[in-house]
């Protein structure tokens, strides 16, 4: 059973929403893009989570107004009344000019039928859809792929909760059995990660990577002394580094360099010391996390005692420059001989 949905949405909302549908990496086998599922996944989960909310705090207010000797129908009523104002019709005057048509699949009809039987308070259904929309798009990325990949964290943590391992499908269809230890937020609020514990490793991985997931019938792997050691120490930097080596350096820093540690925030390491005589900082943090992150700054820093990081940062740039050498050389000889320097420009 499939029934087509339209709504009409702000800039804001409808281009959230298409982006969320790359960003979390809904395609189909031929590579275009799966809006339908995205959709359809988004709502059902979310539709659930509000409902949750909304007995939740229904439970809380009717205990509240018990204490006031209200009898049950006024408490109903009470409850019912606040219940609307919350659902009532939106009367922005924000432009909603982008139209968003997707169909209902049978997997998921369900919750557009609870909506429509149960949850519209004299809304109509596109209403209910676009304020229900609008919540989502205001929210941080991390929080709305937690929204979107719901039913897949219930899953782990209820793999967790039972000492069991997982088992998802990658990208080349193969079956992977690891043992999760728990779903994280990076503290850029980009992305969520599965991290799993796999002989005697710690792995993140992005939810979204998670084909096919279910729980398996085996026994999650055990962790011995030394890997929870590791585990807590590991959970102290951001989930997605979580798996790179934490090393301990000291980093020389021009004024241009501290302007752009100012400036650029994301996935920045946090330094524990500055020398601000020398313009030193020193910062105890996943290798993969501060090669990454110092990439843009060039001839800005200068690695003071750590090789691992300095060849990384070295291997990378002469890689650059021979690709940028080679491709000025193709450059100059296609063009007759004649080479613009348009470097001072």
């Amino acid at each position: 059973m499939n029934k087509l949905y339209k709504v009409n949405l702000s800039y804001l909302t409808y281009f959230t929403l298409l982006n969320d549908v790359e960003v979390f990496r809904f395609f189909k086998k031929d590579g275009s893009s799966n809006k339908n599922l995205f959709l359809n996944k988004l709502i059902y989960n979310y539709h659930l989570i509000i409902n949750e909310e909304i007995d939740s705090f229904n439970n809380d207010l009717r205990s509240l107004l018990k204490e006031y000797n209200l009898s049950n129908n006024n408490i109903n009523e009470l409850t019912n009344s606040i219940n609307r104002l919350l659902t009532k019709k939106d009367n922005s005057k924000e432009r909603k000019e982008y139209e968003l048509t997707f169909l209902a699949t049978s997997k998921y009809i369900y919750a557009f039928l609870d909506i429509e039987d149960n949850y519209l308070n004299n809304l109509t259904i596109s209403e209910y859809l676009r304020k229900l929309f609008n919540s989502y798009s205001l929210l941080t990325q991390d929080e709305r792929e937690r929204i979107v990949f719901n039913e897949e964290i219930e899953l782990i943590n209820k793999a967790i909760k039972d000492n069991k391992k997982i088992i998802y499908e990658d990208n080349n269809e193969r079956k992977i059995e690891v043992t999760p230890i728990g779903v994280f937020n990076s503290k850029d609020h980009q992305y969520i990660y599965l991290i799993y514990f796999n002989n005697h490793k710690f792995v993140p991985l992005n939810i979204y990577k998670l084909n096919k997931l279910r729980i398996s019938k085996n026994i999650k792997e055990e962790l011995n002394d030394d890997d929870k050691n590791k585990l807590n120490e590991l959970l102290t930097v951001d989930a997605q580094f979580i798996s790179s080596k934490i090393i301990d350096v000291d980093i020389k820093f021009t004024k241009k360099a501290k302007s752009i540690y100012q400036r650029i925030i994301i996935n920045r390491p946090k330094s524990y010391k500055i020398d601000k005589e020398k313009d030193i900082y020193s910062f105890k943090a996943p290798i993969n996390q501060l090669f990454q992150y110092f990439l843009r700054f060039g001839k800005e820093i200068e690695v003071l005692n750590n090789i691992k990081l300095t060849n990384l940062l070295y291997y990378y740039f002469k890689e650059s420059f021979l690709s940028y050498k080679n491709n000025r050389n193709k450059v100059y000889n296609n063009s007759s001989n004649t080479l613009e320097d348009n470097s001072n420009e």
